[in-house]
């Protein structure tokens, strides 16, 4: 269990099947390799250890799989070693280097996550929903549908400006906020769309959308 398997500089002139292998705490060596387009790997998290002890190898390994799975034509397993390789990523390098990759696990689970986004957008409403409403208890004009209510439809419509919902119905809101307001507005706006893209991006992936 504490071997490694190498295989640098190799070249994979016949289809190869690892599918029954388990690997428990490295993975293989592929430095160098070139696989046969037909070789088969298992993608699942009981063939794979969590964690490496020589990050950029193992890094390198899943993506040499990774094109491997890609060239077959199999997204769930294709992800799934990209997955892995972007979780070796946020392992390699300083703080700057590895913050990009431990935002996008956070954000999105590297692409893959519906459910975290989604969380996001509802807390992205929610919260900036209350301010806006507590705001109008206050002497912002929010009046219309109630201060609660306005001031979750003025997040909602930030959230989706691309709805043209902000100038339709909550323009003379929004000219009424301070300044403070009007960033966290701005704020919601940027932030809607990063959240929509992940989201999209998570259900072309569970779905195998091209």
């Amino acid at each position: 269990r504490n071997h490694r398997a190498r295989f640098v500089d190799c070249r994979f002139q016949m289809p190869t099947s690892f599918r029954a292998a388990r690997f428990f705490n490295r993975y293989p060596d592929f430095s160098g390799t070139v696989l046969h387009d037909k070789t088969g790997f298992s993608a699942g998290a009981v063939f794979w250890p969590a964690t490496a002890r020589d990050p950029e190898d193992a890094r390198a390994s899943c993506a040499v799989i990774r094109h491997v799975m890609g060239k077959q034509g199999l997204p769930e397993a294709e992800h799934f070693f990209y997955r892995r390789e972007m979780a070796f990523g946020k392992e390699i390098g300083g703080f700057w280097e590895r913050l990009p990759f431990r935002l996008y696990d956070w954000l999105s689970e590297y692409g893959h996550s519906i459910k975290r986004p989604v969380m996001w957008l509802f807390w992205l409403w929610l919260v900036p929903g209350l301010v806006f409403a507590a705001a109008g208890l206050t002497g912002v004009p929010l009046q219309d549908l109630g201060v609660l209510g306005r001031g979750l439809g003025v997040s909602f419509a930030n959230m989706f400006s691309f709805l043209g919902l902000q100038k339709a119905f909550f323009e003379a809101d929004l000219r009424a906020l301070g300044w403070a307001l009007q960033v966290l507005a701005g704020f919601q706006m940027v932030m809607g769309f990063v959240f929509l893209f992940f989201l999209g991006l998570g259900l072309r992936n569970r779905f195998r959308l091209r």
